[in-house]
Parts: structure tokens; C-alpha cells; sequence
């Protein structure tokens, strides 16, 4: 598997603290994002939204996925940007990478950060037609599935090119082989749980 390693930098964290602070100090909730769904469907909001430079990604199952702005005074704007009906994910949180976003829900999805959300290509691939967590940078995703399966990718506009594909728990009895938690990546070392517990893998 080739080297991979995600930087953020000092300024984009200082902006994520900066928009969470804000969002916690209104008060607001999902609700602010959702506020044409009943109460029932705002508890399923799972994936984590993901600031992009001082805009807000937010993805959920029901509502899709949306973008959002805040005002000179900090104060997010229920209004979204952009919208998109196709990236529905339950629980994976998408990632950006390059101006594209990236996403799973029953298949990858690519949409167009800069182009309202613009749904560039899905991919049916096998391994990714269930539950998988994202991880982005460098010009690569690196994609961990609910099977167990670690996959290099490199995204475009015009779709996936397969780098690797690594079988992380061919020792495991396939009933326990499942990943449903993110994976931690820490310098060259990645941390996965299945259902057993918690491994480390050397990415090299």
C-alpha cells in the first residue's frame, strides 16, 4: 500500500474551532439545518459536518447533503448555498478533497464543491455498495470497508482510479470482520476496530 498521510493546517483548524464555537454559543442544533423535517427525522443526523474554509458541509440520510454559510456575525445561515439529494449517507461522514466532495451512501458519490453541489459521477463497485469510511489528503482517499477491506483510491472529476486494495482480516472469521467505527490514521500507523477489537497497521 503506498504511503498516505492527511495534513490540516494550523489556520483550517483554528476556522473548525472558530465555527463550532459559534454553532455552540447560539445554541443551535441540527434543527437550524433541518428546519423543514419533522423532530423525528433531525435525531438521525450521524455524519459529522465538515467545515470548508469558512462554510459548513452537512450530510444526513434525510435531508441530503447541504451547504451552508455564516453571516458577518458568525451566525449560520439556514439558507443553504447548495444542496444535493443524491449524497444521502446514514453514518459515514464524507470528505473534500481537491474542490470535490466525496461520500458514501450504498455507493461512493462525487459532487462538485464549487459547482452547487453538482453530482459528477457514483460509483457501484462492489466494495463500496455498503457502509465505508473516508479518509482524504494528498490527492488520495483512502477508504476502509464495513467487510474489512482497506483501498487506495485517487478521485477526479471523472471518476475512481484503484491504487490498492489490502483484505486487513483474512485471520478473523467473517462474522467479526466488520468496521463500523473511523479509523484513526497517525503518522504511517492506522487504527481500525472490528467487531473484535482495536489493530494497527503499517502503511508503507
Amino acid at each position: 500500500m503506498t504511503a498516505f498521510q492527511a495534513n490540516t493546517s494550523l489556520a483550517e483548524l483554528n476556522w473548525q474551532a472558530m465555527a463550532y464555537r459559534a454553532v455552540e454559543a447560539l445554541g443551535l442544533t441540527l434543527a437550524v439545518f433541518h428546519n423543514k423535517r419533522q423532530a423525528n427525522d433531525l435525531r438521525r443526523g450521524v455524519p459529522t459536518p465538515v467545515t470548508v474554509g469558512q462554510r459548513l458541509l452537512v450530510s444526513t440520510e434525510n435531508n441530503g447533503t447541504r451547504l451552508y454559510r455564516f453571516d458577518a456575525a458568525g451566525r449560520i445561515v439556514a439558507e443553504p448555498v447548495a444542496a444535493n439529494e443524491e449524497l444521502i449517507p446514514d453514518t459515514s461522514t464524507p470528505v473534500v478533497l481537491d474542490g470535490l466532495v466525496y461520500g458514501s451512501s450504498g455507493r461512493l458519490v462525487c459532487l462538485d464543491l464549487n459547482d452547487s453541489l453538482k453530482t459528477l459521477w457514483d460509483s457501484d463497485q462492489k466494495d463500496f455498495t455498503e457502509y465505508c469510511t473516508l479518509v482524504a489528503g494528498r490527492g488520495r482517499l483512502l477508504v476502509v470497508t464495513q467487510a474489512g477491506k482497506l483501498c487506495l483510491l485517487k478521485g477526479s472529476r471523472s471518476g475512481l482510479e484503484r491504487i490498492g486494495t489490502a483484505s486487513l482480516f483474512d485471520d478473523v472469521a467473517e462474522t467479526d470482520r466488520e468496521v463500523w467505527s473511523h479509523p484513526a490514521l497517525v503518522g504511517t500507523r492506522l487504527y481500525i476496530r472490528n467487531l473484535l477489537g482495536l489493530s494497527c497497521f503499517l502503511l508503507n
